[in-house]
């Protein structure tokens, strides 16, 4: 699934936990060594800020999608997160439980309320942000 800036919001809060790793990320997401110097430059070292402002960049590339952010992730040893965001947004890894009602039942719910607190969180901080 392609990504544009439009999922500048949804992508930065999936990233927020790895703010410290944003210059490797960065790296990994093939953003060269002196956009990232600029940006560090930019957002005056404020890890938040210069993810913010990689992810920005990273989006107004064509080739943007959550499987080159997850393979970003794994090169940088972030594999759990890595795989939260195959598991949520590409719908890689998870059990096949096509013979088992009951567990493909309970793996859709996970998913969905995962997918369904994404949104509420999103939507609470685009809330906060227009309106403080």
């Amino acid at each position: 699934m392609a990504l544009s800036l439009i999922d500048l919001p949804l992508v930065t809060t999936e990233l927020t936990c790895v703010q410290d790793d944003w210059l490797s990320i960065g790296l990994g997401l093939k953003i060269d060594e002196t956009t990232l110097k600029g940006i560090q430059y930019e957002g005056k070292g404020e890890s938040g800020v210069c993810l913010k402002k990689m992810v920005s960049r990273y989006l107004k590339e064509s080739s943007a999608s959550w499987n080159n952010i997850a393979n970003a992730l794994d090169n940088v040893g972030k594999k759990e997160i890595a795989q939260r965001i195959r598991i949520s947004f590409l719908k890689k890894s998870v059990p096949d439980h096509s013979q088992d009602n009951f567990g493909r039942g309970i793996d859709n719910t996970i998913v969905i309320f995962y997918s369904v607190g994404i949104y509420i969180y999103i939507y609470i901080y685009i809330y906060i942000m227009y309106n403080v």
